[in-house]
């Protein structure tokens, strides 16, 4: 898929209009962020294969905040189990699993590097980090809304990132600086700050690539 180039501007833009994205429908995306975050606390006790479990299934809870955000801004109703569509699908499931399965190889990657190199594996680690995350922010939406196959969501996603490098670097500040935010209120400004950016992520898709069907 092709994308467009976006204003500078278009970053912050993306969460203002996520906030009123957000306030159309808050306690179902608070409580689709309960659920996440209780997932995240049992996966966190599972040992060794915890973080590899909760790489694979990152893109299919990513991909149920999508679908949530999409039909939140259709106005259309929204029911818990929607935030779960990326396990419910079967087709959908396994272009996602194979985007899961491509962010567990990097955490083991990053493993190895880790334990290789030591702290010189930091100037390896932090580009492939960049590279993953611009790999994964618009793949999810192009294998959930236009069935794209993920080896090319992947390629497409980088090429969009690129392409939009400033607003890009912008977008991750202003995400540092919430989890700024999210350090001093003990992780508290979370359950605001996730929902926020996932429906940033969506209107940011919608602006960069041709609009949803």
């Amino acid at each position: 898929m092709e994308s467009r180039s976006l204003p500078l501007n278009a970053s912050w833009r993306s969460f203002t209009e996520g906030w009123l994205l957000f306030k159309k429908e808050p306690v179902k995306l608070l409580i689709g962020v309960a659920i996440w975050l209780v997932l995240e606390f049992v996966i966190a006790f599972i040992p060794i294969a915890g973080p590899m479990i909760d790489g694979f299934i990152f893109p299919m809870l990513y991909a149920g905040f999508l679908y949530v955000a999409n039909k939140v801004e259709q106005d259309e109703s929204v029911a818990i189990t929607d935030f779960f569509y990326g396990f419910m699908n079967k087709q959908l499931f396994v272009q996602l699993s194979l985007l899961g399965a491509t962010l567990v190889a990097f955490e083991l990657i990053s493993v190895a590097f880790a334990a290789s190199l030591g702290t010189i594996s930091v100037a390896v680690l932090v580009p492939m980090a960049v590279l993953m995350i611009s790999a994964l922010v618009f793949s999810v939406p192009m294998v959930l809304f236009e069935e794209v196959k993920f080896y090319e969501a992947l390629k497409s996603s980088v090429s969009c990132c690129g392409q939009n490098f400033a607003v890009i670097l912008v977008m991750y500040f202003i995400l540092l600086a919430f989890m700024i935010i999210s350090a001093i209120t003990y992780g508290i400004g979370l359950i605001l700050i996730i929902p926020l950016t996932f429906c940033a992520l969506y209107l940011s898709y919608r602006k960069a690539f041709s609009p949803l069907k």
